[in-house]
């Protein structure tokens, strides 16, 4: 058995659409197959399986029982009691609607939109390099010193958005260096500003 090819390219694809000959790529159905060799229909390839039942996920839900708040209704569910309340709109989930991320409580709907907006640390997938950013600043002004101003304003940029970011993400891992790049880099712009002042006082005397 194997999946259907992907397609690599600018975009990578990749399709699964259930069992498959390895050889012709016909379409298996998965209640037929057993554990063992098995012959392909159209091909008559002969290949081994190893056939997976996934188990089916087991949620226990108690119905809305009395009138107090344990026995709130869910706001998708009515017969189902609600286990708690989503931690962004406020409204009553039952086990099925549950969502636990990051020591929170999320309904289907905000979880899915927290999660496109990139707001669960857990979930992220892209993280900026604030520290490698600031860092070439740092250095790009040794190889081009008429534009090095803008590099280092550019640099302590960087660093007061990574530190606001990590301080969002509750990372502490990383803080140091940021500040202490920044910090660099302030100190590059500072000895720019003096350079160009004393240029211009030197002028001024002539």
């Amino acid at each position: 058995m194997s999946p259907v090819s992907p397609r690599l390219g600018r975009r990578q694809r990749i399709d699964y659409s259930g069992p498959s000959c390895p050889g012709c790529g016909v379409p298996l159905r998965h209640d037929t197959l057993t554990t063992g060799p098995q012959r392909c229909p159209r091909c008559t390839r002969s290949f081994d399986v190893v056939r997976f039942d996934a188990p089916l996920p087991f949620v226990a839900v108690s119905p809305v029982t009395g009138s107090d708040s344990a026995g709130s209704p869910c706001a998708r569910h009515a017969e189902n009691a609600a286990v708690a309340a989503c931690q962004r709109c406020g409204q009553f989930i039952c086990a099925l609607c549950k969502t636990d991320m990051d020591g929170r409580a999320y309904c289907p709907s905000c979880f899915e939109r927290l999660v496109s907006e990139g707001a669960f640390t857990s979930t992220a997938n892209r993280v900026w390099n604030y520290a490698g950013m600031a860092g070439l600043c740092l250095v790009a002004p040794i190889f081009c010193y008429v534009v090095g101003p803008l590099f280092s304003i550019a640099g302590v940029t960087i660093s007061i958005v990574g530190l606001v970011d990590k301080r969002r993400r509750g990372e502490s891992e990383g803080v140091i260096r940021l500040a202490v790049l920044g910090f660099l880099n302030l100190l590059w712009l500072a000895g720019a500003v003096l350079l160009v002042a004393a240029l211009f006082g030197a002028f001024g005397r002539v």
